[in-house]
Parts: C-alpha cells; structure tokens; sequence
C-alpha cells in the first residue's frame, strides 16, 4: 500500500516521546481529501472529504507547545470528530482544511444565489 505520494500538500505522522514520529500512523492530505493510515500488521486506510467537513480547530497541550506539535480537531457534517492527532506542522494543515472549507462554502453559496 502507498502511503506517501509526490502530489499531497500535507503529510504528517503521529508523534510521540519529546516530538519522535510515530511509525504506524500516517495523515495525509491532497486533492481536498484527508487519509488517515493506522496500523503495522494490518493496515486500515480511510478517508474524509473537504466537502464533508464543518468546523476546525487546533489544540495544544503545554507540552504539545514546547515540542511544536499539536491536534488537529475536525467536525465531520454528520457530526462524527476525526482528531489527527499530536502532529507537527498542525498549523499548516488546519490552513489547508480551513481555507478549503471556506472555499466550498463561498463556492455553494454563489452557486445558490446565482
């Protein structure tokens, strides 16, 4: 299974211990899709639409601040939370998901007022 690929325009994985990555669970982001790759012995690979997709947040524990790394909270439109947990560069995807979202929003209301 291919985990990383040339073309995503974020790729993290969990950290763990003073900010050492987790090898078993991989987040990545492209074309307005988030996958989420857990395990070693069996892998289970899943994936979240941008258009599916409500609300964002980050949240930073103490700790999480001095070794830079952070939770990237999501609210799923039927209500489901998906947490991409304790990554760095949590800044840089909370963007990505942010301005998406916004986009498809200025995008469905154009669309509906036109």
């Amino acid at each position: 299974m291919t985990i990383y690929h040339d073309a995503a325009d974020w790729l993290g994985r969990k950290c763990i211990f003073l900010g050492l990555e987790w090898r078993f669970t991989f987040y990545e982001f492209m074309d307005q899709q988030l996958f989420i790759t857990k395990g070693f012995w069996k892998q289970t690979r899943t994936s979240y639409y941008l258009s599916a997709m409500k609300q964002v947040h980050i949240e930073q524990s103490f700790w999480q601040k001095i070794i830079q790394t952070g939770d990237v909270v999501i609210t799923m439109t039927d209500g489901k939370t998906i947490v991409v947990e304790n990554v760095k560069d949590s800044d840089e995807l909370f963007d990505l998901i942010s301005d998406g979202i916004g986009d498809i929003r200025m995008h469905a209301n154009f669309m509906f007022n036109a």
